[in-house]
């Protein structure tokens, strides 16, 4: 037999709107540390070159959460509109 297309479908949607939230909120915790490290100068500081590159990637990877949970999400509503 198969998989129900239900359950799919609602795996799309779930796994959409999680990664949506993760993604926010590491966007958010982001957010938080830029405004609370930035100078008068509009400059965010840094311990160290490490801590930038490590900030840099959680952001991006904060940017991709979202984008992809998104599409997941759109995929899996279509999906159950369709179904």
């Amino acid at each position: 037999m198969g998989t129900d297309p239900n359950v799919i479908i609602w795996g799309l949607i779930g796994s959409g709107v999680l990664m949506l939230i993760f993604g926010g909120k590491m966007l958010a915790r982001a957010d938080r540390y830029e405004f609370e490290n930035r100078t008068d100068g509009g400059v965010v500081r840094f311990e160290s070159y490490e801590a930038s590159n490590t900030h840099e990637a959680k952001k991006s990877l904060g940017k991709l959460l979202c984008v992809v949970g998104f599409v997941f999400l759109i995929f899996g509503i279509m999906a159950f509109v369709n179904n």
